[in-house]
């Protein structure tokens, strides 16, 4: 028999054709038993009506069983029910499965001290308006019941019968009445199966528990040692990083408490009056739920919106301070906050005074990045599933800065590229599978377009990581190839900076530590900023650019502030490389007033040599910074841990000035009259930038003697040469020697 489920129908009443409705021999207005799931002995007892509007192998269900329960035709089973024996149930224990609206359990009623809070006043009789809404209908043990309460559709399940104090088995069918049948709400259960992993949250998860843990089972130990418990904690961290998350999986799998969330834009939303604001809010309904159903966990999510000034946001901290402070030690009520940035709000929830615990999540590390990656490429299908391994692994070692939600969104992109190839192809695609498989849902089968690795190369150009935003890089592309000479320079730099991030185990088997920091410095115009903009285009990392003067601000305190979160975002997104340019502005040697103070600058130091010193361990964060004064360049900061590494950029060499004229000649055409040798042996003592400026003026020249001209030829070059060999001559340096590395 097929099955149709109607909107139309009440909560009790179902539909048979005529002609099954005689077959069964039911009357109409007959109880019928709706046997739903099998493994689950789940049953409904509806009252049936004929239809003549119907097939005559359909039965027409209520759609509140679709909803819920999601049963097919093949596991309905439906038969008459003998009522004929029933007895009135004395007693009824059920329990809330699905709905919105809040019941407290029965047991909270039974609970003098409860019963006597000025918050218990606002209950109402639920158990009588569960029964009345029953009537006098027929019941069995695993039966499920659905009415209406305060406008909302509640399903029940009825989890106990008994009959003069005797529990009635689950063939035993009895019948309700609200002036003799006493109904007992019991507490509602917490449903895990569509809560997500937590890979890469581990610690985070299980402090998590800890505190939630401690809350609610240690508190005689913290009476005995005059401990205060832990009854709150501000979650902070990046939007995508896994906050709610973690909170859920917690909550409903490990602590098994009762969860109520609020959110601060629902709040703010409700002002209207302050008076009846302070009366009757959603902050104050909320605890008022979680003290009477504790054991329960309280999320306050929207903090950032107090992180603003405007009118309401006194009264809202003011009704929230105020409910915090009267929940009770005993009263088993944690409160969990949650922002993305905890240094921006109020000081009220930084201070420990009403939170009194932080705990913050950050852009998950390489290994975490890995793990989370493991998961939804699992989902994927691969044409060896082996891949999957080695996919995280290089996947993971490229998204630096990536959150958990941007990791999903990379995945996603790359199965639609796929598609997207197996479209082309002229493949047949089920676009109810693309759909499914782009849910990236644990449920989610490996029955999805094989993916290849060009795809997650088309994705990763797609999807950027949310932790580049603070700092945004403004690093150029560049690549080795594009910049002539300097080939041991080059050489170096790669194994300073690509060696420790891509080889790490290398530098653990030999018990050292990979270089911290490295110093480019040498004239001006030697290509010391382009060569770090090429190696970090090569390096699977991320990257801030700094120019010293940008971090210094008017403000006392604010410059040494920015330095603390420029190291505290290269953390977050690790591995990461930080490039100082000018870093002598910023890091000059320290000198002392008449006073006997220190100025701005010293200030500025101290905190820049604490965040290098690996007072907290900055793990795949490097430092690279370029200067034209190195003896400017305080000593502290070139000690081992700091800016260990020095390399000297000098004038190019004769090699060095052929190569870097053949780079130019790529993207300016040279006429075949220009010889290339001589004029590198011309150009002695000349910068790469001063290289760059003699071929753009020449070809600027060209342009003038005629605005069609091809090619920039020798009789272009050679006044302009001669007019900067000059200029080359007053600056060069009596020190103009370059640093042999070839060694």
């Amino acid at each position: 028999m097929n099955v149709a489920f109607s909107s139309q129908l009440p909560p009790k009443h179902m539909r048979l054709p005529r002609n099954a409705f005689r077959s069964i021999g039911l009357s109409p207005g007959g109880s019928v038993r709706v046997d739903l799931m099998a493994e689950d002995e789940l049953c409904a007892h509806l009252i049936c009506f004929p239809s003549c509007d119907i097939d005559e192998n359909t039965v027409v269900l209520p759609d509140w069983i679709d909803k819920n329960f999601h049963v097919k035709g093949d596991q309905i089973t439906i038969k008459a029910a003998d009522n004929s024996k029933a007895r009135v149930a004395h007693s009824l224990q059920v329990r809330k499965v699905f709905g919105n609206v809040w019941l407290p359990p029965t047991e909270v009623l039974l609970d003098a001290r409860k019963r006597a809070l000025p918050r218990a006043k606002s209950i109402n009789d639920w158990e009588n308006l569960v029964a009345r809404n029953l009537g006098k209908c027929f019941l069995s043990l695993n039966a499920v019941f659905a009415v209406h309460i305060c406008g909302e559709l509640c399903i029940f399940k009825i989890e106990r019968i008994e009959i003069d104090g005797l529990p009635m088995t689950k063939e035993d069918a009895v019948r309700n009445d609200a002036e003799n049948t006493r109904i007992e709400i019991l507490p509602e259960l917490v449903f895990t199966e569509n809560v997500p992993m937590t890979r890469g949250l581990g610690k985070e998860t299980e402090e998590l528990r800890r505190l939630i843990d401690d809350s609610f089972s240690n508190f005689d130990i913290h009476s005995k040692l005059n401990i205060p418990i832990t009854r709150s904690v501000m979650i902070s961290g990046p939007r995508g990083a896994g906050k709610s998350l973690l909170i859920h999986r917690n909550v409903c799998q490990k602590i098994q408490a009762q969860l109520f969330e609020i959110s601060l834009a629902s709040v703010v939303s409700q002002i209207r009056d302050q008076t009846e604001f302070l009366e009757n809010n959603l902050i104050k309904w909320t605890f008022t739920k979680a003290i009477l159903s504790a054991p329960s966990v309280i999320v306050i999510e929207g903090f950032d919106l107090l992180c603003n000034e405007n009118d309401w946001k006194s009264l809202v901290i003011k009704m929230m301070s105020c409910e915090m402070q009267e929940l009770e030690e005993e009263s088993k009520v944690f409160v969990i906050g949650v922002t993305n940035d905890l240094n921006k709000l109020p000081a009220t929830f930084r201070n420990g005074e009403l939170f009194q615990s932080n705990l913050t999540i950050t852009a998950p590390t390489r290994r975490s990045r890995e793990e989370i990656l493991h998961i939804y490429l699992s989902k994927l299908k691969f044409g060896d599933q082996t891949q999957v391994n080695d996919f995280a692994k290089r996947l993971s070692q490229r998204t630096s800065g990536f959150v958990g939600r941007d990791l999903m969104r990379l995945c996603r992109s790359a199965a639609l590229h796929s598609l997207r190839r197996c479209e082309e192809q002229q493949q047949d695609i089920d676009i109810a599978d693309l759909l499914a498989k782009l849910s990236m849902s644990e449920s989610s089968t490996n029955d999805s377009r094989e993916v290849v690795w060009e795809d997650f190369e088309y994705a990763l150009e797609i999807v950027k990581p949310s932790q580049k935003i603070v700092f945004e890089s403004s690093i150029p592309s560049k690549l080795w190839d594009e910049i002539g000479g300097y080939e041991a320079i080059k050489r170096r730099i790669n194994q300073i900076l690509d060696w420790p991030l891509s080889h790490p185990e290398t530098y653990e088997r030999l018990g050292i530590k990979p270089p911290a920091g490295l110093l480019l410095h040498g004239p001006s115009g030697c290509g010391k900023t382009i060569l770090v903009q090429a190696a970090v285009t090569t390096l699977s990392a991320n990257s801030i650019t700094i120019k010293g003067p940008e971090l210094f601000s008017k403000y006392l305190g604010e410059t040494e502030a920015a330095i603390r979160r420029l190291f505290a975002t290269a953390k977050q997104i690790a591995p990461c490389l930080i490039f100082f340019d000018e870093m002598d502005s910023i890091a000059s040697k320290r000198e002392w007033d008449n006073d006997g103070t220190s100025g701005v600058n010293e200030r500025v130091l101290s905190t820049l040599l604490n965040e290098m010193d690996g007072i907290q361990e900055r793990k795949d964060v490097l430092i690279v910074g370029c200067t034209n004064r190195p003896d400017q360049i305080d000593d502290a900061l070139l000690r081992p841990g700091r800016l260990d590494q020095l390399l000297y950029v000098g004038l190019p060499s004769l090699d060095d000035r052929e190569s870097i004229i053949r780079v130019i000649s790529k993207h300016i055409p040279l006429d075949v009259d220009v010889d290339i040798k001589n004029l590198a042996a011309r150009t002695d003592a000349f910068t790469g930038a001063e290289l760059e400026l003699l071929f753009r003026e020449s070809a600027v020249l060209a342009l003038r003697e005629d605005i069609k001209i091809q090619r920039v030829s020798y009789k272009h070059v050679e006044p302009v040469l001669l007019r900067m060999k000059k200029t080359v001559v007053e600056r060069i340096s009596t020190d103009d020697g370059t640093l042999d590395l070839s060694s």
